[in-house]
């Protein structure tokens, strides 16, 4: 049989423990994937640190991107056959796609049988669901999505998280708008990015760090504010 490398986090503050496990088969819908790539997003660190609770034990990571090893009978978010070797990222949930949140709402990250990667108790000894593992099994009702080889996975691997955050975020935002961002972390700094790719007139960042501010000249914003010092 087949076996993998997990990161298994067991509590606030403790040592992760590196366990091998078996993979086992995947059940009808469900795709196994080789991480090649997977981030610490800072609710990962809020979850270390004991700011935000998890059922515990669990394999945290849910920004990540890798390669199908095995598929069945499966498709990516356009229908297209999943393949052995595609290279892929996916939503961070698993909904169903049938209760009255997923439908009437429009909240599948409200789904009443919601599985969420990276925050999901490993209850079973075949659950693979959080990115800080060499293979993680993504269920029925995950978002799938082919990577084009022009991106790398260091490009790739925030895209279903940080990335997806600020999309929503600059939802009703229109050419020739002037914004504020405040605070020049990575979401910052993406947010920066998408204004100008917008065609935003006036984009002005606000933090606390002169390092990030710096960077923040590299997306083209127009001024930057330091919180404690003036405007350059």
């Amino acid at each position: 049989m087949r076996s993998a490398r997990i990161s298994l986090f067991h509590g606030s503050n403790q040592p992760f423990e590196i366990y091998e496990c078996g993979l086992g088969p995947s059940d009808a819908g469900e795709v196994l994937v080789r991480v090649n790539l997977a981030a610490i997003c800072g609710s990962d660190l809020h979850t270390f640190v004991g700011r935000r609770t998890s059922p515990i034990p669990c394999i945290l990571g849910h920004e990540a991107v890798g390669q199908v090893a095995e598929s069945t009978n499966t498709t990516d978010f356009n229908g297209s056959p999943l393949k052995e070797g595609d290279r892929i990222t996916w939503s961070i949930i698993s909904s169903c796609g049938t209760c009255l949140n997923c439908t009437y709402y429009q909240l599948p990250q409200k789904c009443e049988t919601l599985l969420k990667y990276g925050h999901a108790q490993r209850a079973l000894p075949r659950d693979l669901n959080g990115g800080f593992a060499q293979y993680i099994r993504l269920q029925p009702g995950t978002a799938i999505f082919r990577l084009p080889d022009s991106m790398a996975d260091s490009e790739s691997v925030s895209l279903n998280c940080a990335l997806s955050t600020v999309i929503a975020g600059l939802n009703g935002i229109d050419i020739g708008d002037s914004v504020v961002i405040q605070g020049c972390g990575m979401l910052g700094i993406y947010a920066t990015s998408f204004l100008r790719y917008y065609g935003c007139e006036v984009v002005i960042v606000v933090d606390v760090r002169s390092d990030r501010l710096e960077m923040a000249k590299n997306f083209e914003c127009d001024t930057h504010f330091q919180s404690h010092g003036g405007i350059h």
